[in-house]
């Protein structure tokens, strides 16, 4: 496996992992609650996450019909710190690790140690998708003509109208055929304060698979390695030399 290049300074304010799984019918909430009691309380606060769907029925010369479905779906347990958390969900798993990121073995090996745990507890029927999300919260240092002074891959504005930009949301998704992997590119200008003379742009990279994959760790795991050299590649394509020269 190749060496990605190393921002000494990395500016991930959230690194991802993701496993979309099919869990059996015998899979409640009380099941899933359970998740954290053998954490030996490394995650101590627990939240109830929910799911709801809706349905608006429209019938000439009646009145409009709406229904709601969903509940409580799983649970995120998050560290005493807030700096990690896990979620155990009728859906799948996901862990998250939040500002200061470390490093890669060690946000693998607790991701894994975890998914572990969980498909023990869940015993799932199969797994369906994984991922990995990156997201980067890159402060653009006041003045610069263009986005493009930093960031390779940019929302253009027609010529003829005025050029200014004071905000934007964009998104694309590129398939990976080689990888059999498909990567989304998030960008969006993030609140800031303007007097500290910076324009906080995030750069929310996340790169996943989808098909049937192996559910016990040491198998599924590798998996993940081609993942994480394609988010890399994403990201550091995506950033100029003087970007990147930002957080070294």
């Amino acid at each position: 496996m190749t060496e990605p290049e190393h921002l000494p300074r990395a500016p991930i304010v959230e690194a991802s992992l993701g496993i979309t799984a099919t869990l059996p019918d015998s899979v409640d909430q009380d099941r899933l609650a359970s998740f954290q009691g053998g954490l030996g309380g490394r995650y101590p606060k627990k939240e109830v996450r929910m799911m709801w769907s809706g349905q608006v029925e429209m019938k000439p010369d009646a009145p409009q019909i709406t229904t709601t479905s969903g509940g409580p779906t799983g649970y995120l347990f998050r560290s005493a710190d807030g700096t990690q958390a896990v979620q155990a969900l009728r859906q799948g798993f996901s862990f998250s690790r939040f500002k200061p990121y470390q490093d890669w073995k060690t946000f693998s090996r607790e991701a894994r140690d975890l998914w572990s745990r969980f498909a023990t507890l869940t015993k799932p029927d199969k797994v369906t998708r994984i991922g990995l999300r990156y997201i980067n919260r890159i402060e653009l240092p006041l003045p610069f003509n263009d986005l493009k002074e930093y960031l390779l891959t940019v929302p253009e504005i027609a010529p003829g109208l005025p050029q200014g930009l004071s905000g934007f949301f964009f998104r694309t998704v590129i398939p990976v055929e080689a990888a059999e992997a498909f990567a989304t590119i998030t960008e969006t200008i993030a609140e800031g304060d303007a007097s500290k003379g910076v324009v906080p742009v995030i750069l929310d990279i996340d790169v996943f698979r989808m098909g049937t994959f192996p559910i016990v760790a040491d198998k599924l795991w590798p998996r993940f390695d081609p993942l994480r050299e394609l988010k890399n590649d994403f990201f550091f394509k995506s950033l100029t030399d003087k970007a990147k020269d930002l957080f070294k």
